[in-house]
């Protein structure tokens, strides 16, 4: 690789650490309704999978922000982030031999 690729790749890293966060919540923000407005209007099944992209999106930038500064910036995201974590840790079939919290 040359050194523009090189610094090329550093720059894209570091606006994706930077921005990432917003540009994941905007992003879900934006595509989660349009997934619930897809599917009134037109009643198909594939407005739920886009409303699922648009979640998944949306919570991956509040787990970006938890990443960089240590907790959640809303109370939603840490809510929703504590029922997948639970839901795995139930379905783990090593969580017998887990230390309790």
């Amino acid at each position: 690789m040359t050194l523009s690729a090189l610094g090329t790749l550093a720059l894209a890293l570091i606006c994706a650490w930077l921005f990432g966060g917003i540009a994941l919540r905007l992003g879900g923000g934006l595509v989660a309704p349009g997934g619930l407005v897809g599917l009134s209007l037109a009643g198909n099944a594939n407005g739920l999978l886009v409303f699922a992209l648009g979640a998944c999106l949306w919570l991956a930038g509040y787990l970006h922000f938890r990443l960089r500064h240590g907790f959640f910036k809303s109370v939603l995201a840490e809510r929703a982030w504590l029922v997948t974590e639970t839901v795995w840790q139930r379905a783990s079939p090593s969580r017998e031999s887990r230390p309790p919290r």
